[in-house]
Order: structure tokens, then C-alpha cells, then sequence
């Protein structure tokens, strides 16, 4: 536990220091070739420095990339490279984690590059087996963590350090109150993360290993009512676990894990395979999976309950919801289910209209880029499968698998975690980075 503790404080320490010498940033890729020589080749690299403020200055711009990237000690900074080819259509791209410059004098850290048109492999590879499914969180927003396997009697982890871009190395467990011991949800706030099993939870603060039991909040009654759900990320406002987006059972309820480490129960109505996302002024949309509850319900900010938005019941389980303005579309499902888009500005007789043909992607999550969605899904051979837009353009994974989990970075990042290899039925330990930005 100690070493992931100075993995995750490695910027802070030496703020106040005086040293002449800025820390560096150098650059690393993954297994792959070297992204700028790959054709069509990189003719222009240029690396922003974005300060906290929103200020941004190019700090390199020149044919070649740079063989190192002083940072200053001008505040916490976060480092953004981009390659373009010689139509200046962006081919290489990378984004370093917010970094305390000061607290980084005189040190090199790396920073990840790659090629914007697929998926790439980050350095190293994860020490053991996540499992199928894992549950993913992101720990004080640098860390992504990893649960779904299990070592004995207790629930096994994994952590990738986006600030060195490297596994961390010191591997730990979790024990759980009761059997089994498989972490079901996750969600997180800052370095605290709250760990629904099958019918309890338990509190964890990664920064000092202290850890206890969850009770329920308020008007849940028992964890089983939400354990399974996705977890759907509320900005500023915290994470939801969202019971009726789960397959296997129905629910009505949602929690919400706030900054301020608060436990809030949402009651919503009866759905099972439901697709959520949190759409900015607006609140926790949901859709589908029930063939008698209204086709879409909202919970705005801060309420502890739906409410219905008037469309028919839609029954679709399985697909994924992205946020598109005042609307939103619902992507994936059943192989039968159109891709359709839902006004939230609708107030009566509302009907879905068609955007797009069938995805054919189960237990989906959608992600937004910066020129289109990608979703994330099952496919009918049961292999975890990535497609672009509403065409449904296939983007390969590296490392063809089956139950990987999926999950947007700090770093701009579409992450593909853990599963098995569908050639040999082996654990995929490598992680598979996707640039969501041009």
C-alpha cells in the first residue's frame, strides 16, 4: 500500500521548492511502431502547456518531437502533444495528467503518445487478472483502479498510474463482510472509493488503506438493491450507481456518492437493462428496460427522485445513452433496437425518432469524443467489440477479448480494461487506449 501512496503524492512533494532546474517530460509508446514515423508520417509536432486557469501557450512547434519537455514551475499544468501529417489532418496525440510543476523540479516523467486513428497498448502490462467485467474507477484523478478477480477469500485489484504511465507495482486485496467476495459497483470521490458487493458495501480511502463497512443511506434499504449498476459520473456532483441499468435483476433505486463522501438514495421507477448518462443542466437521464414504465425518466440536480418524461414504454435493455445537447441518443441494445434520439425539451405525446441503424451491441456504454461516439458493447459472439458513430464503424482492439470493461481517463483517453484474450481464453492484462481528442 505505501508504494501506491507515493505514486499517487509523486507531483505533490517539493511544492515549495526553489530548485533551478524545471522537471522534463519525455516521450514513450506503446508495443507499437513509433507513432510519428508511421505513414501517413507526422510533418508538424506542437505541445501545448494548459494551465489550471485555461491558459494555454505552445511551448514546441517544429517538424520533429521534441526529445524533451521542460515544464516550467509556473503552477499546476497539464501538457498536450499533437502530430499532424502534411494535410494537417492530427495523427499522433497525447495528454499528460494536471501536474504540479514545482513539485516536479529536476525529475523526467514520461508521457504516452499514439497514433489517433485506433486503439494502442500502454506501457506494461497489468501484474494479474481483473477478471471478466471489472468494475473501474478513477482514483484522485490520476489512477485508474481495477476490480473483478479475486485472491482466496478476498476481492483482488489492480492500478495503472497515468502520471508515470506504468502498472503500479505494489498489489493489494480487499476483504469483503460477508461471501462472496466480488466487488459488483464502484464509484469514487477524490481517493475514497465506495465497493457494493452482492449485498453490502464497504468504504476504502486509498491514500491511507483505512476502511470500514457502508450502511445504506436513507430510503435504499439493502445493497442489493443497486449492486451491478453502472456507475455514472455527475461531474462536480459525484458518481451514481444506477440500479436499473443492471441485467440481471429489476430496480428502482439509484445512490449518489457525493464529494463530500455523502450517501443519497434516488427512487426511481421499476427498470431492468436501463441505458443512464448525466447530462450537464439537466441531471441523471435514463432510458428503456421496461415494457410499462415511461420510455424515459429524469432526476435533476439535487432531487431524490424521477421523473417521468412522456414517452411510451420502451423495453429495450442492453443499450448505451450519450448526451447530445437538450437530447439524447440511445445507441446499441438488441440486435433489433434502431438507434434512436429523445428530446428532453418534449413535454407531451413524445416519440423517439430513428438516428441511425441497429449497433447489435449489448450491456453498451457510449463515450463522446471530439468528432463523434464511440460505444462500447458485447457482441453477439460474445466478444467485447468497439464501434464508431452511428454507422457502427468496427475500431479493432490490439488485443481481440471477451468481458473487458470500458472507461473514459483524465488523459482524454477511451480505456479498454481486462477480460480474456477470445484466442486462447487467457487474462488480457494489457490496457488499450483510444484518443478521444484531435
Amino acid at each position: 500500500m505505501k508504494a501506491w501512496v507515493l505514486l499517487i503524492a509523486a507531483t505533490a512533494v517539493g511544492c515549495g521548492s526553489e530548485l533551478a532546474d524545471p522537471g522534463q517530460l519525455y516521450l514513450v509508446h506503446g508495443e507499437e511502431e513509433d507513432p510519428f514515423t508511421v505513414d501517413p508520417r507526422t510533418e508538424r509536432v506542437m505541445v501545448d502547456r494548459i494551465l489550471s486557469s485555461g491558459s494555454k501557450k505552445t511551448i514546441h512547434d517544429d517538424s520533429a518531437p521534441p526529445a524533451r519537455i521542460d515544464l516550467g514551475q509556473g503552477g499546476i499544468a497539464t501538457f498536450e502533444l499533437r502530430g499532424t501529417d502534411a494535410a494537417g489532418v492530427a495523427r499522433v496525440w497525447g495528454r499528460s495528467v494536471p501536474i504540479q510543476t514545482a513539485g516536479v523540479a529536476g525529475l523526467a516523467l514520461p508521457l504516452f503518445v499514439s497514433r489517433t486513428e485506433g486503439f494502442a497498448s500502454a506501457p506494461g502490462l497489468l501484474r494479474g487478472e481483473v477478471g471478466p467485467t471489472p468494475a473501474l474507477a478513477m482514483i484522485g484523478g490520476r489512477t485508474l483502479f481495477a476490480t473483478g478477480g479475486t485472491i482466496g477469500e478476498r476481492a483482488a485489484t489492480e492500478s495503472y498510474d497515468l502520471g508515470l504511465w506504468a502498472p503500479v507495482q505494489s498489489q493489494f486485496s480487499l476483504g469483503c463482510p460477508e461471501p462472496p467476495c466480488a466487488i459488483r459497483s464502484l464509484a469514487a470521490v477524490g481517493t475514497t472509493i465506495l465497493a457494493v458487493g452482492a449485498s453490502w458495501a464497504i468504504w476504502v480511502d486509498l491514500a491511507d488503506g483505512s476502511n470500514g463497512k457502508a450502511e445504506p443511506p436513507p430510503g435504499l434499504g439493502d445493497w442489493a438493491a443497486v449492486a451491478g449498476g453502472q456507475t455514472v459520473s455527475a461531474g462536480d456532483r459525484g458518481e451514481f450507481i444506477v440500479g436499473p441499468t443492471r441485467a440481471d435483476l429489476p430496480s428502482s433505486s439509484a445512490v449518489l456518492l457525493t464529494p463530500e463522501l455523502t450517501l443519497e438514495t434516488v427512487a426511481l421507477a421499476e427498470r431492468q437493462g436501463a441505458a443512464a448518462t448525466w447530462v450537464d443542466g439537466r441531471g441523471l437521464v435514463l432510458v428503456g428496460g421496461s415494457d410499462t414504465a415511461a420510455g424515459a425518466e429524469v432526476v435533476a440536480p439535487g432531487a431524490a427522485a424521477g421523473v417521468v418524461l412522456p414517452y411510451p414504454p420502451d423495453p429495450s435493455v442492453g443499450a448505451a445513452l450519450v448526451a447530445r445537447g437538450d437530447s439524447v441518443w440511445r445507441l446499441g441494445g438488441a440486435t433489433d433496437a434502431e438507434s434512436v434520439e429523445l428530446s428532453l425539451n418534449c413535454g407531451s405525446n413524445c416519440s423517439a425518432a430513428a438516428v441511425g441503424a441497429p449497433l447489435a451491441l449489448m450491456d453498451a456504454r457510449a463515450f463522446t469524443t471530439d468528432a463523434e461516439v464511440v460505444v462500447v458493447g458485447v457482441a453477439a459472439s460474445g466478444a467485447t467489440e468497439v464501434k464508431l458513430g452511428l454507422s457502427g464503424t468496427p475500431l479493432p482492439l490490439r488485443v481481440p477479448r471477451a468481458a473487458a470493461s470500458a472507461l473514459l481517463l483524465p488523459t482524454g483517453h477511451l480505456a479498454v480494461v481486462g477480460g480474456t484474450q477470445t484466442s486462447d481464453g487467457t487474462p488480457a492484462r494489457n490496457l488499450e487506449l483510444l484518443p478521444t481528442a484531435r
